[in-house]
């Protein structure tokens, strides 16, 4: 955009300033998607969210509204269940992997908590050979 002058205005206007947001170009139904499905990665399953639009003239605000229940708790923990026919070399290896964990019976259910103990059980036991995992 080409600057007009000088002053508050146009500070405000070209430096600061960012271009309106319409309404129509906000996909409502996505955000209200992306909040459940943040709420449901962090153990809350029965998640809910809503909006509201309030309009005013030419302006409209938007309102979200997230019922979020009850947190999911980790009740057990398993490690090296599906790995029976893999022998006992490699289960050792994942029981011990176990006792180094962060996850602990009860905590909160986080997914992404979940993932980063996968990926350091695979790590460590790449670091020890096992590559195919």
């Amino acid at each position: 955009p080409k600057q007009r002058g000088k002053g508050l205005r146009n500070l405000l206007k070209y430096k600061i300033g960012s271009p309106p947001v319409y309404l129509e170009q906000v996909p409502l139904q996505d955000v209200v998607r992306a909040l459940e499905n943040r709420l449901q990665n962090r153990g809350y399953f029965a998640a809910e969210a809503s909006y509201e639009v309030e309009r005013k003239g030419r302006r409209a605000s938007v309102t979200y509204t997230v019922e979020p229940g009850r947190p999911h708790r980790l009740r057990r923990i398993f490690y090296g269940d599906t790995l029976a026919h893999a022998g006992d070399t490699l289960l050792d290896l994942v029981q011990e992997e176990r006792r180094n964990s962060t996850l602990a019976t009860g905590s909160p259910y986080h997914l992404q908590a979940l993932k980063d103990e996968r990926a350091r059980v695979i790590d460590r036991l790449r670091n020890r050979g096992y590559i195919r995992l």
